[in-house]
């Protein structure tokens, strides 16, 4: 019963563990995209009042 138990809360921890990662891998994702979008419209503002 207790090894049941156990590999039980084992599994439901590496469940959540994994919906972390995910959650965590978009969050960084979203953000990675959002600076470089933000970078280009700098970019790009910057050249267009140089020109």
């Amino acid at each position: 019963m207790t090894a049941v138990s156990k590999n039980s809360i084992l599994g439901i921890q590496l469940t959540l563990l994994g919906v972390f990662v995910a959650v965590l891998d978009i969050a960084l994702g979203f953000l990675l995209s959002a600076t470089l979008v933000f970078v280009g419209t700098i970019f790009v503002g910057y050249g267009l009042a140089n020109d």
